[in-house]
């Protein structure tokens, strides 16, 4: 179904009509769940295509009977236009069985020390207000402190379409680099936390805790068994991995220059405190884009 199809997505509201109308819908309580919330996205989707035609015809009209003069008006009004649009092209992008869900996310201290800590409480506030600027409900679940400052780890729920598909790009370990505010003589120092993701499909508070919880132990064994195995490298004479299993998916570089590239699109920004201050969506299209050409996995 086709997010710019008016006729299809309206076809598919009339069948979800249908099912809401149906006698004994609420005895599969999960089922009907699910067909009502559909039937609210698929509506919303509606609406929204509906209401860029609107103001795309405006425009236009505006735009045949001026003659140069509103030129400035024009541009101004086709700004959230193309802004509504990218968030209808991103909902096209969206076809997995759990997409639509809502996301528990667990960010976990990789390599570096206090500085590590410091960038899972900095990537905490960064998902913070990028979910605020978006509209998505936050439930913070878990906040374990690191030893000087910062977080060991810290899981969180988000709630709103898609967040589920939108988040899982946000999945993998992102790289730090800057002038560690830990280290006496400010050197360079390079810090590691992961980033992970599931889906959220239970609703009550004791469900989301206890996924919540499911999720860190499995992370937290999997790293004290990534640590034992870089000590056993170390007394080898081996090298250990300095991010715990695998290349980084972003970096962001605070020093000596600002910038932050993301490894699997080739993304980058130079507004590193913008990226660090919740504007995360550019990125996040990119890879979702990507990822329906076939470009990357």
């Amino acid at each position: 179904m086709s997010t710019f199809d008016p006729a299809s997505l309206e076809q598919r509201i009339a069948q979800l009509e249908t099912e809401l109308n149906a006698p004994g819908l609420w005895d599969d309580q999960a089922n009907a769940a699910r067909v009502s919330a559909e039937h609210a996205r698929v509506s919303r989707r509606l609406d929204g295509y509906r209401a860029l035609q609107r103001e795309y015809d405006d425009a236009r009209e505006l735009a045949e009977i001026d003659g140069g003069e509103l030129d400035d008006e024009i541009a101004a009004s086709l700004r959230p236009l193309r802004a509504e649009l990218e968030r209808l092209e991103e909902a096209a992008l969206f076809d997995g069985e759990y997409d639509a869900g809502d996301a528990v996310v667990t960010l976990q201290s990789g390599t570096g020390g206090t500085d590590a800590q410091d960038w899972t409480e900095m990537m905490l506030r960064m998902y913070e207000r990028w979910a605020a600027t978006r509209g998505f409900d936050v439930e913070l679940l878990e906040a374990s402190p690191g030893e000087e400052a910062g977080l060991k780890s810290s899981t969180f729920t988000v709630g709103g379409e898609n967040a589920y598909g939108i988040l899982k790009a946000e999945r993998g370990k992102h790289r730090l680099v800057r002038q560690s505010p830990y280290d006496a003589a400010h050197r360079r120092h390079t810090a590691f936390a992961t980033v992970i993701v599931e889906c959220q499909n239970e609703r009550s508070q004791s469900a989301n805790k206890q996924t919540a919880m499911r999720v860190l132990r499995a992370r937290l064994v999997e790293r004290a068994e990534e640590e034992r195995e870089a000590l056993l490298a170390k007394e080898r004479g081996g090298s250990a991995d300095t991010g715990f299993g695998g290349a980084s998916i972003r970096s962001y570089y605070l020093h000596p220059t600002q910038l932050v590239k993301d490894t699997r699109t080739g993304y980058e920004t130079g507004n590193a405190h913008g990226v660090l201050d919740g504007d995360l969506d550019p990125f996040i299209r990119e890879y979702l884009l990507a990822r329906a050409a076939g470009r990357i996995v």
